[in-house]
């Protein structure tokens, strides 16, 4: 796999919406003699990141498979209160009686 590095723009690049002073990711791929040379201004996922047709749809695979939620409060997940370290009261599962 490539290469990811970030960068600040020094210049304009219109085809990849990119604009001077933003921060962005690049990575090149190898072709035979020659590569070819990504911009983007989020960071690239695995499937992104190979030449291969066949590679690229088993990583995409694996995204999909191991997708995290990207707002955890509608997950229910174990949310602690801001700068306590306390996890929240427990809340009362459908079919279930709340204790107390």
């Amino acid at each position: 796999m490539p290469r990811v590095q970030r960068v600040k723009a020094r210049k304009d690049y219109p085809n990849d919406g990119i604009k001077k002073g933003d921060t962005y990711f690049k990575w090149s791929i190898r072709t035979g003699r020659r590569g070819i040379t990504y911009r983007n201004l989020k960071r690239p996922r695995a499937s992104q990141l190979t030449g291969s047709d066949k590679k690229s749809r088993l990583y995409s695979a694996a995204e999909a498979a191991t997708c995290q939620p990207q707002y955890p409060l509608l997950t229910g997940g174990p949310i602690r209160a801001r700068g306590t370290g306390r996890l929240p009261p427990a809340r009362a599962t459908p079919g279930t009686v709340p204790a107390g």
